[in-house]
């Protein structure tokens, strides 16, 4: 029986001491972290001079943001790996500087360049072949007559068997990931998210001109005036504003021509005047596309005493969904859509 006993012990003993000596799994990345400095002479003045791009829930990313540059601007940046834990992982790719490379591929702006401007020495001995590129920091040039465009950024953390890296054929790709890149025009502000617009003012002048005051917040499609009866002549051409306001009854006119790229109001002639009413709008954001909150309505002289509609939409361009403004397409995500009736003076 003790001979048994002892067996058994010495078998308990040796799975758990095989147990106690497997290796840790490999921590999974689920995070990648981009930071964007400007560092060109003109950085004072951008408000997006500093940037930090995330983007969680990788393999299969949840939250992505995008990566904005500026015509004629000049960057450095860096890239860190985190695991579900919030550890940094960046120094796995460190330790093994001479199999491991991120690599960065831009499609759709051929104005833009990234280049990588670390190397494997920067991180230990180089000993296997020669000193090639790692990736965790990069610069980034934009050419001062670049078009305003979209594109994107295709980052890939790629692992090599020793005689493999500098042949482009990765043994593994560890994190794969695309985001939007916008390029901007100087002055340009990159969108923050839209407000709830709840009420508008409209004005209409010409000479003295009228207007139609604000209603309490409360939805954008009440109003306490949504029609103008005998208020608009015929044959005149009127000055026209269209000021939205949050819930807060703040204007949001300025933040919205800041952010005009981003932003666009149509306007849309109906009913059986509609052919004698026209209607220029007479503002633009930086890429000197339509923007909307001043127009100009003319009025033809046969039209006295008929009525007519101006629908008015509000349309926002989210980049995060790869919405491009591009003056003429409205976009799917609408923040105003509001019909006026307006019956002429006979």
């Amino acid at each position: 029986m003790l001979r048994r006993l002892g067996f058994l012990s010495l078998i308990v003993f040796t799975v758990l001491a095989c147990d106690s000596n497997d290796p840790d799994p490999t921590p999974v990345i689920t995070q990648a972290v981009l930071t964007l400095e400007r560092t060109d002479a003109d950085a004072t003045f951008d408000p997006r001079k500093s940037q930090t791009i995330r983007i969680d829930g990788l393999p299969n990313p949840t939250t992505t943001d995008t990566f904005y540059v500026v015509r004629g601007a000049s960057y450095e940046g860096n890239i860190r790996f985190f695991d579900a834990d919030g550890f940094d992982q960046t120094a796995t790719v460190r330790l093994a500087q001479e199999t491991s490379a991120v690599s960065y591929t831009l499609t759709g702006i051929n104005t833009v360049q990234l280049v990588s401007t670390d190397q494997e020495s920067d991180y230990g001995p180089n000993v296997i072949g020669d000193d090639l590129p790692v990736g965790l920091e990069y610069t980034v040039a934009v050419e001062e007559n670049a078009s305003i465009a979209e594109g994107t950024l295709r980052v890939q953390l790629e692992r090599f068997a020793n005689e493999l890296k500098g042949s482009g054929t990765p043994q593994n790709v560890e994190v794969d990931f695309t985001l939007p890149l916008r390029l901007l025009r100087p002055g340009a502000q990159a969108p923050s998210t839209p407000d709830l617009i709840t009420s508008l003012t409209l004005g209409f002048r010409s000479g003295g001109g009228i207007q139609i005051g604000r209603t309490n917040p409360g939805g954008y499609h009440v109003f306490s005036i949504d029609s103008l009866e005998n208020s608009l002549m015929a044959g005149t051409t009127y000055a026209s504003t269209f000021e939205p306001f949050n819930e807060a009854g703040e204007s949001l006119a300025n933040k919205i021509k800041a952010e005009g790229s981003w932003y666009q109001v149509f306007y849309e002639l109906e009913g059986a005047a509609a052919d004698s009413a026209d209607i220029i709008v007479t503002d633009t954001d930086v890429d000197d596309l339509p923007l909307g909150l001043t127009y100009s309505m003319e009025i033809a002289p046969g039209a006295a005493g008929m009525w007519f509609g101006v629908r008015m939409r509000m349309a926002f361009y989210d980049p995060s969904q790869g919405l491009v403004k591009d003056g003429m397409t409205i976009s799917d995500e609408i923040l105003v859509d509001y019909l006026l009736r307006i019956r002429l003076m006979p």
